[in-house]
């Protein structure tokens, strides 16, 4: 199937469908490996921020339960 004839989908969208079939073969071959021990962290500015929050909701959480 020759994405770039079908109507209304442009680069971007194959390029995102290149990126997360990449993404699950490698989750794939992680998975199938006995020997990894590995810590899938998120990591985009929006995950950052949202960590952050977490972090500062549960400091707030202890301090009030002290």
């Amino acid at each position: 199937m020759v994405l770039e004839n079908v109507p209304g989908t442009s680069a971007k969208d194959v390029l995102d469908m290149v990126l997360i079939t990449q993404y699950f073969d490698t989750m794939e071959e992680i998975g199938a490996s006995s020997e990894s021990s590995s810590v899938f962290i998120p990591h985009g500015p929006g995950a950052v921020q949202d960590i952050a929050t977490q972090i500062r909701s549960e400091f707030l959480q202890a301090s009030s339960a002290h």
